[in-house]
């Protein structure tokens, strides 16, 4: 905080911005203890931290605020959260070292491997950012052509979407770990087959909720909202759906970890973005929030394609069966582009054909999901990948960015 330009500019105090600061790395080191405790499986340990850190720190901080002037009341929210995040480092480092596990050791450290890790993080960053751009993106540009009313009616169709996005959100804390594990094994063929396993069972979780959506959004909307708002009824399906094209990329961007290179992410979130502004720019004057919806449904199926397009012809090291997904997703869209309510039983019972329905796509993702017994391929043993995973370790280069992570691959047997 070199001058007075800086709190200036904040419109902040100098105290504030130190506060602030000070906080900055307790939450980096607490963010990378959770990244750490989640490969390692300790959710316990993740969701005790995370929770004191978002909990702990509302609780210290709100009845402070309340005892303290209205002008001083940010430096106690800052500093009660640099005391929480101190906190919760200290609670990392004595929880590693119940886990056997040195948090910070010079014995350990591999100048190579941090050189690595750095390059790939740097890597990373433009297509990170690249892909949250996509997302604001959107109300830019329905601010730009229809004003505030219509991104309030935007911003809504995404709040009554929040449980499926903490579905995906919940189902890729737990599945990158595993997924990690898997392609370390160096078992192509294994690896390829619960893969493939894994994308019908994605398809059977999160499509039957596109057409909940399509059936139910409508109801809520106009039980819980004003008429103004009765329109985000119609965007919320489009979100559910784009939400289920996404997290099949979970999956498919396993070519990525598989070729140990981050160095295509900003190509594709760059092409989805492209066709989310595209298709944004090119529908939101006529449907308003509608286009915007559209723009980031195709903006996920085009990164979809971008990572299958990488596996199956590009880097060719993920040679997977997308046919059924592709099926899947269109009968899903037509579905939700088409329903209206009273379409089946016409409209004396409206109520009716929507439990008929919501019973229908339950029973046929339960047969579907028992029939396929996709649910044991669903996550890796545990004890499967750990002990494919004792076997000689190849440790990354020093130089570049070709292995994000060490490659573990089987013993030979001796001649």
């Amino acid at each position: 905080l070199a001058g007075p330009w800086l709190p200036k500019l904040a419109q902040a105090s100098q105290r504030e911005l130190l506060l602030f600061s000070a906080g900055l790395l307790p939450l980096a080191l607490v963010g990378w203890y959770s990244c750490v405790f989640r490969y390692l499986h300790r959710a316990g340990a993740y969701a005790a931290m995370n929770l004191a850190l978002k909990v702990g720190s509302v609780l210290i901080a709100l009845p402070l605020m309340l005892a303290t002037p209205q002008e001083r009341r940010l430096e106690v929210l800052f500093s009660a959260t640099l005391i929480v995040g101190l906190g919760c480092t200290a609670w990392g480092i004595w929880k590693f070292k119940r886990l056997d596990r040195a948090a910070y050791s010079g014995a350990g450290f591999s100048s190579g491997t941090a050189r690595t890790m750095f390059w790939c993080g740097i890597v990373m960053v433009p297509g990170a950012a690249v892909y949250a751009f996509s997302s604001v993106a959107d109300r830019l540009i329905v601010q730009w052509f229809h004003g505030p009313a219509e991104v309030g009616i935007l911003a809504l169709s995404f709040g009554l979407a929040a449980p499926v996005f903490a579905l995906k959100t919940w189902f890729a804390m737990v599945w990158d770990p595993h997924l990690v594990e898997l392609v370390a094994t160096g078992d192509r063929h294994a690896c390829r087959e619960r893969l493939q396993r894994t994308i019908p069972a994605l398809l059977l979780a999160f499509m039957p909720l596109s057409v909940l959506a399509a059936v139910w959004s409508d109801p809520v909307v106009r039980l819980l909202y004003t008429e103004n708002y009765h329109r985000a009824a119609d965007l919320v399906p489009y979100l559910v759906l784009s939400t289920g094209v996404s997290v099949l990329s979970l999956v498919a961007v396993g070519t990525i970890f598989i070729a140990s290179t981050p160095r295509y992410h900003p190509w594709v979130f760059g092409l989805g973005l492209l066709v989310n502004c595209g298709v944004g720019l090119a529908f939101v004057p006529r449907w308003g929030a509608l286009g915007a919806i559209v723009g980031t449904l195709w903006s996920e199926i085009v990164i979809l394609g971008g990572w299958v397009f990488l596996g199956r012809v590009w880097l060719g090291n993920l040679k997977l069966d997308w046919r059924p997904a592709v099926l899947v997703i269109c009968v899903t869209g037509v579905f939700v582009a088409l329903y209206e309510p009273g379409a089946f039983l016409g409209n004396e019972s409206i109520a009716g054909e929507r439990m008929l329905v919501t019973l229908a796509g339950v029973a046929v993702a339960a047969a579907a999901m028992r029939r396929a017994g996709v649910w044991p391929w669903l996550m890796p043993a545990r004890g499967d990948c750990q002990e494919r995973l004792s076997g000689n370790t190849v440790p990354a280069p020093d130089r570049g960015c070709t292995r994000v992570a060490s490659v573990t691959r089987p013993r030979r047997p001796a001649a």
